[in-house]
């Protein structure tokens, strides 16, 4: 309890007068691995880390290793399921539970009761606003900040939390292949010029990380994502590496999906068997071993302290597996060249968003969170939020919408060869 208002990622070892525990920053972002045989055991922020020391073996279930070596496992940017990992008798440390190290078994303490409800959208906005802006500020006092702008929702987030200290902070857009007609390019350069910030487009070379980057990455990070499909993300790392100048904090908008209910979540489910089949689609796999993983995880969730006006089984299920294992890699892979911070990984914040109806926090309007961005900084909606190529990339967007695909094809052909 005495945590929740704490933000960023961080581990809290915890000793009273008969036991020691363990536990984490709300989502995982500082991961916790450990190994446990007899007396002895072993904690590190990656299992590769103990590996260096212990010498595991591989784990040997077919399942397991069915699961890793697929063609989805890689396509969904190594996106793991469950506790388990790729060592044998080394597991993860899962959002919302904590390590007994006494028997090393990991323990459920949220939700401990029913979830309540808060349908007074006016104070919920209020709270939310404050604390995201007090984390923002907090963090100005400590550190050089490097924000992230784009035209999407998270982004507009961060940026109306920074309303007092906009003058400090540098906030950049990553160009990528992304051409000037594109709403992740325009939008922030309006946005910048009409709030005068201090912006810069970054022009990422195509030139690949070197080899011995992505072994060293590989070695310290487990299931470091060094080959394709992900690998611009690697690249974007290499480069933040190479061409940093001074010491900053990235302010990542990541953790605000788990209280943003995107397409896929609107459905409620209230019995096991439906949740099963649901997650399981979502997940992205049809493999035993994710199937096994999903049941074992449904069964430890008591799903009467769910309310499903606000938290379904789907939302936990994104906060714990998707963010717990997917979301925490990127900061992960990213510490080799810059700390990260996303400011919603903070329990306080995140409770005081889930408490409010879900109908309000649904896509595509999300229109809890414009209120909390018209509460911070109004004039950051002045721009609209993911509006779309526009001009030139407009008319492209129409026609490849409304021609055949064969002569969509045919014509970029041409005009690649012209």
């Amino acid at each position: 309890k005495a945590s929740k208002p704490l933000s960023g990622r961080w581990v809290i070892i915890c000793q009273d007068t008969t036991n020691t525990y363990i536990f984490t920053d709300p989502c995982g972002l500082r991961s916790v691995f450990y190994h446990s045989k007899g007396k002895e055991k072993w904690f590190a922020s990656q299992p590769t880390l103990i590996n260096q020391v212990k010498e595991f073996s591989f784990n040997s279930d077919k399942s397991v290793i069915n699961f890793i070596e697929s063609t989805e496992f890689e396509n969904n940017e190594s996106a793991w399921i469950g506790n388990k990992t790729r060592y044998k008798n080394c597991y993860h440390l899962m959002p919302n539970h904590y390590l007994d190290l006494d028997n090393c078994n990991q323990v459920r303490f949220f939700p401990k009761k029913k979830l309540s409800i808060n349908k007074n959208i006016e104070e919920a906005t209020t709270k939310a606003a404050t604390y995201l802006k007090n984390i923002m500020n907090g963090l100005s006092k400590k550190y050089n900040l490097k924000i992230g702008l784009s035209a999407g929702f998270d982004s507009r987030l961060l940026l109306a939390a920074s309303t007092d200290i906009s003058n400090s902070i540098s906030y950049v857009t990553s160009k990528g292949n992304l051409q000037s007609y594109h709403h992740d390019i325009y939008i922030p350069k309006n946005l910048s010029e009409k709030l005068n910030l201090n912006h810069t487009v970054l022009k990422n070379t195509d030139r690949e990380p070197p080899i011995w980057f992505c072994t060293f990455l590989s070695q310290n990070v487990s299931d470091a994502r060094v080959s394709s499909p992900v690998l611009p993300k690697i690249t974007s790392i290499y480069h933040e590496l190479v061409n940093k100048k001074t010491e900053h904090i990235l302010v990542s908008g990541n953790v605000t999906e788990i209280v943003r209910v995107e397409e896929k979540r609107l459905k409620s489910h209230s019995d096991k068997a439906n949740s099963k089949n649901k997650i399981l689609d979502y997940s992205g796999y049809d493999y035993k071993y994710v199937e096994q993983e999903i049941e074992y995880w449904i069964n430890d969730v008591n799903l009467a302290q769910l309310n499903k006006e606000t938290v379904t089984i789907i939302d936990l299920y994104y906060w714990e597996q998707r963010m717990g294992n997917w979301g925490a890699l990127f900061p992960a892979e990213m510490d080799i060249a810059a700390e990260s911070i996303s400011p919603f990984n903070c329990r306080l914040l995140l409770e005081t968003c889930l408490q409010v109806p879900r109908n309000y926090r649904k896509a595509p309007q999300y229109r809890f969170f414009k209120e909390i961005i018209r509460k911070l900084w109004p004039e950051t909606l002045s721009e609209p939020i993911n509006p779309g190529p526009r001009g030139l990339g407009l008319f492209k967007k129409y026609f490849r919408e409304n021609l055949p695909s064969r002569l969509v094809r045919t014509i970029q052909m041409m005009l690649n060869n012209f």
